[in-house]
């Protein structure tokens, strides 16, 4: 037990200080993502199915913890049409076919997000636990990228990491000042 002790300390910390820095990120951040949404886009295809107001709380069965999950979620499907939980006004609704326009770009097809969320101006608790929710997203998006690599979905040279993901995902996002 000693041994599985000090062998999973290595990777506990890595955990740890991956838990910082997203801390010092969002420190530097004015406001903090939701999963609610704000406005759409000029002839949003999503409209049809989402309001204003709703927080999504699942997208193709993946809980939603934090705006990058519901991004990650959308960006990872491939043919337009999501499911979804979400609440609306205070009653959870499944939603089993919301459509989206795609774009087709390095040879793979991904949905364009239409619509922007909201962020609010979290306090150091919010922080905190906004950093937690956001390093689990980071530790899903670990994970379905080692299964599809092991699947054959992608390949290696289509993959760019937590960085580039995060970076994609970080332009994608938009948010509206939560009032």
């Amino acid at each position: 037990w000693k041994r599985i002790i000090i062998t999973s300390a290595g990777a506990i910390m890595n955990l740890i200080l991956g838990f910082a820095v997203i801390f010092v990120l969002t420190c530097g951040q004015p406001l903090v993502g939701t999963t609610t949404i704000a406005s759409f886009a000029e002839n949003a295809s999503s409209a049809d199915y989402l309001e204003v107001n709703d927080r999504i709380l699942a997208v193709n069965g993946e809980k939603s913890g934090c705006d990058y999950d519901v991004v990650y979620s959308l960006i990872r499907d491939t043919d337009g049409v999501v499911s979804m939980d979400i609440l609306r006004n205070e009653e959870k609704i499944h939603l089993d076919e919301v459509v989206f326009d795609t774009r087709e770009l390095n040879g793979m097809t991904s949905i364009i997000l239409d619509f922007s969320i909201y962020g609010e101006e979290p306090t150091i608790l919010g922080r905190i636990g906004y950093s937690f929710r956001w390093t689990w997203s980071l530790i899903k998006l670990v994970w379905h990228s080692l299964g599809d690599i092991i699947s054959g979905e992608f390949g290696i040279s289509q993959l760019s990491g937590p960085i580039g993901v995060t970076e994609t995902i970080s332009d994608a996002v938009q948010t509206t000042n939560y009032k």
